[in-house]
């Protein structure tokens, strides 16, 4: 028993690591880079003031270009609330950079699982430097959802297959469901 705590332990803090750093390379001059504002940030901002006054957008219908439910789009209106209307990119933007740090645990989970703790640690790092998912998690983008909700589907649905548990069936399932 005091062996699996301290292994436990070992994963907690290479996970804690993980997303702070993953967390700190993302929002570093968060309001620079990129320096320019995207269509899409425009289009998802867009949809989110119109939940955020009341003129439409809720939580299950589609908004952007008719392919995204609105349901995701509550997270950075949360922080878009907390950090007011004039800085509401930033605060878009800050909420995708939280989101794609969290994606960096299902995917450690997922490796060790596969391989050894030491490479699903290296993995992790290459994965949260690599530039096109560091480019995805610095703009208001949907696509980052995608990435965060599909491997918390794999690590849900490999758990539920190997130790055949409802609830992991659930939860995949659960995942599954929110995919944009």
């Amino acid at each position: 028993m005091k062996n699996l705590f301290y292994k436990n332990r070992i994963n907690f803090f290479l996970i804690l690591f993980l997303f702070l750093f993953s967390l700190t390379i993302r929002t570093i001059q968060i309001q620079n880079f990129p320096p320019n504002i995207t269509g899409d940030e425009v289009t998802n901002l867009s949809d989110i003031y119109r939940m955020l006054f009341g003129t439409g957008n809720y939580l299950f219908s589609f908004v952007g270009d008719g392919g995204i439910e609105g349901i995701i789009f509550y997270w950075p209106l949360l922080l878009i609330k907390i950090f007011g209307i004039a800085n509401s990119l930033i605060a878009a933007r800050i909420s995708v950079a939280i989101v794609a740090s969290l994606t960096i645990i299902p995917f450690f989970l997922i490796v060790k699982k596969h391989t050894s703790t030491t490479n699903s640690f290296i993995f992790s790092i290459l994965f949260s430097v690599n530039y096109v998912f560091l480019n995805f998690s610095r703009t208001f983008w949907s696509n980052i959802y995608t990435v965060f909700l599909g491997l918390f589907l794999i690590f849900f649905l490999e758990k539920a297959i190997r130790d055949k548990k409802i609830i992991f069936y659930i939860l995949a399932g659960f995942f599954a469901g929110f995919i944009v």
